[in-house]
């Protein structure tokens, strides 16, 4: 009697785990990582690497980003002339044509903002005609209202009460380079007066700043009295 009962309790466990394996919802399918999808056949992976290697032979895209706000915001690099460029600018944006040391022709400054007060801007960026475009050939920096770009004699004056910046075209390269930079230190930290000057469009003809605060302090009184470069603002 003790045997039938085994027998038959043991034949109606395993009829309980046969039916329980059975029964798996989708949803445990899913939790246990079993797919009820049809399997695939893989396709097959090519050898011939050829292919991949045009990827970088044909991508146009490919080259430096855009180096001022103009040429980011209209998505070009070169345009066809001056009046090209002036013609991307938006409200509020500037142009200004200036005369530099070291170009016969008269150049592009374009800023992307000009303070209503005097129409000015303390930044620029200067485009030339290079090749038959019009081209940037560099950016000139002041410092908010109380600093705003200035030019004489082909040279713009750029930097704030703590850098005296100085620019004009480049005897070789034909794009914008510093005729002077000097610091005081105090941006840096150092305290220390360091920079140089340059009397000519070369870079080899360049001489290290060895003067002090008096110095300093007399080139930053000339140069705020340099004319504004005043622009003509974009309604």
């Amino acid at each position: 009697m003790k045997k039938r009962l085994c027998l038959i309790l043991s034949v109606a466990i395993c009829f309980g785990l046969l039916t329980a394996c059975g029964s798996t919802s989708e949803g445990d399918a899913a939790v246990m990582g079993v797919s009820r999808l049809p399997l695939e056949e893989p396709e097959p992976v090519s050898t011939d690497t050829s292919e991949d290697l045009n990827i970088f032979e044909e991508d146009e895209s490919f080259g430096y980003g855009p180096v001022d706000f103009l040429q980011e915001q209209s998505g070009i690099y070169e345009f066809d002339s001056f009046d090209d460029v002036i013609s991307k600018l938006t409200e509020g944006q500037g142009y200004a044509y200036v005369q530099l040391s070291g170009e016969e022709e008269p150049l592009l400054a374009i800023t992307d903002l000009v303070f209503l007060a005097d129409n000015s801007a303390s930044e620029a960026c200067i485009y030339g005609m290079r090749d038959g475009k019009a081209a940037n050939i560099g950016n000139v920096f002041g410092n908010g209202s109380a600093f705003p770009l200035r030019i004489e004699n082909g040279i713009i004056y750029g930097g704030d009460n703590h850098r005296y910046e100085t620019y004009f075209i480049s005897d070789e390269w034909k794009s914008l380079m510093m005729k002077d930079y000097i610091s005081d230190g105090v941006t840096e930290g150092s305290g220390q007066f360091v920079g140089f000057t340059r009397e000519t469009c070369k870079y080899e003809d360049t001489k290290d700043f060895t003067g002090g605060q008096e110095q300093f302090d007399a080139l930053i009184e000339a140069r705020e009295q340099k004319p504004l470069i005043e622009f003509t603002i974009i309604k």
